[in-house]
């Protein structure tokens, strides 16, 4: 079994085990590597295959109550799929663009986070291009600026 299909199934596994509430698609599929050095799939070698993993979130209700649980269950398998990546032979990432950083007040796990990405994206680059083209850093949002603290 490839360890993305393993992967695949480790995490319903564990969300079956843990009878915890994921009433949504796991998707999953395949790309070559890209150029891009803030791609996920970012590789000298061009016949590198990527394996992209997406959990969605649905909040179909507009009661704030029922949002907030839903919101909270989904905190925790995103938790989930973290701790079943780690145990997988090679490191997960995920897409910097639909991430979801820590509360602000969990410092610890947020500076776990920024480092995590900087192992994969060229944080330091970025942040300078950042610097030179948005000195004033109006095009960033709040995942952004969590995820690649900005000093300018």
């Amino acid at each position: 079994k490839s360890q993305d299909v393993a992967f695949v199934v480790d995490l319903l596994d564990e969300i079956e085990s843990r009878k915890l509430p994921a009433p949504c698609p796991i998707e999953q599929r395949w790309t070559r590597a890209s150029k891009s050095r803030m791609s996920p799939a970012s590789s000298a070698n061009m016949d590198d295959v990527f394996c992209w993993v997406g959990v969605i979130m649905y909040l179909p209700v507009s009661d704030p109550t029922v949002r907030k649980g839903i919101t909270s269950h989904f905190q925790d398998y995103i938790k989930l799929v973290r701790e079943v990546g780690a145990r997988m032979k090679s490191d997960i990432y995920p897409h910097w663009g639909k991430i979801e950083m820590p509360n602000e007040s969990d410092v610890k796990a947020l500076k776990a986070d920024q480092k995590w990405l900087s192992r994969r994206y060229p944080v330091p680059l970025f942040n300078a291009l950042r610097w030179e083209l948005d000195p004033k850093n109006i095009c960033a949002n709040d995942v952004i600026n969590k995820a690649f603290p900005f000093k300018g």
